[in-house]
């Protein structure tokens, strides 16, 4: 199945993403509606280019995809998630960016839930594997939230005492706080019960959540 989505990451038609200088083209697996391939199309500049991600099967060869997707017309490279992980319907990917001549560029984590969405995102060192940057986790409200609401746990290691601080944003500025919260700051506005109710974006580990409530 295909499915069309502006940069905000929002359904539109096909038509609609023939008016638009970018959008993305996500392809779903027939079976299990699990993503198989998005393509990013960008049209800024003179030149259009395409940016792909796919996701490695079993059975499938991560050096023939990343030399058929480098080939494809307009492309910039090619993201491959591998190594799956699931547990308590999220799945966690390893992934690999590889540029279209095949050098690699980074490596990284991701985590997605039963709807495609990303839950979790880190980049890690590509020798190493140890966890590098600003990972970040993502919650999306529920029926029981204010619409709209959508928030990201930033985890950022404090250079004074080595300690993993917790940082919150509010994407859709759903609470009316537009800057950067403490985590004392976003109980103050969101609540101890809403806090103690996600304990997944309480610290950075674990990745892959244990349990289906996060």
């Amino acid at each position: 199945m295909i499915q069309y989505k502006n940069v905000k990451g929002n359904l539109v038609t096909g038509q609609q993403v023939q008016m638009m200088d970018a959008y993305n083209i996500e392809t779903l697996d027939d079976v299990t509606g699990k993503l198989k391939i998005i393509e990013r199309f960008r049209h800024y500049t003179d030149t259009p280019s395409k940016y792909f991600e796919y996701f490695l099967g079993e059975n499938e060869d991560k050096n023939a995809v990343i030399q058929t997707y480098g080939n494809k017309e307009f492309s910039t490279g090619v993201l491959i998630y591998l190594n799956k992980q699931s547990a308590n319907g999220f799945d966690l990917w390893d992934y690999e960016a590889y540029l279209k001549t095949g050098e690699l560029t980074f490596k990284g984590k991701t985590v997605f839930d039963n709807q495609n969405r990303e839950i979790f995102s880190c980049n890690v060192d590509k020798q190493t594997n140890e966890i590098i940057d600003v990972p970040s986790k993502h919650y999306y409200g529920t029926s029981n939230d204010p619409e709209g609401l959508q928030l990201e746990f930033k985890y950022e290691r404090d250079p004074q005492t080595n300690e993993i601080k917790v940082y919150i944003d509010d994407d859709n500025e759903t609470s009316g706080v537009i800057h950067t919260m403490k985590q004392s700051y976003f109980i103050e506005i969101f609540g101890q019960d809403f806090w103690d109710a996600h304990p997944y974006y309480h610290s950075l580990l674990p990745i892959l959540p244990t349990s289906v409530n996060i």
